[in-house]
């Protein structure tokens, strides 16, 4: 895999409830490409979603090096917003080793 989760525990979720906006979901993190040259690292809804509805499934997508990258890890800091989320217990990013990361609740 070219790009991953990352070597840093700095991942969130957080599901803003407070009134008078409608809920969001915003999840941000670290990514970790294995050159540099690597952009648009991004978090994309996972398609299908999974048979719980409490657990929101994302893929960390990317656009590859187009000519000569450096050999050498590069941190690339990714987000997802969901405007009008639902309730959700738990984001998994599943082609990152299916990475989970707990839903705090703001309201």
């Amino acid at each position: 895999m070219a790009c991953n989760c990352g070597r840093e525990n700095d991942w969130t979720a957080i599901l803003d409830k407070m009134p008078p906006n409608k809920p969001h979901l915003r999840v941000e993190g670290t990514a970790d490409c294995t050159t540099t040259g690597y952009r648009d690292v991004r978090l994309k809804d996972h398609h299908p979603q999974g048979i719980n509805p409490r657990i929101l499934l994302l893929d960390l997508e990317w656009s590859a090096p187009t000519g000569d990258a450096g050999d050498m890890i590069t941190p690339h800091r990714v987000h997802y917003t969901k405007s009008d989320s639902p309730d959700y217990d738990e984001v998994e990013i599943v082609n990152c080793n299916n990475k989970k990361i707990r839903v705090e609740i703001v309201q």
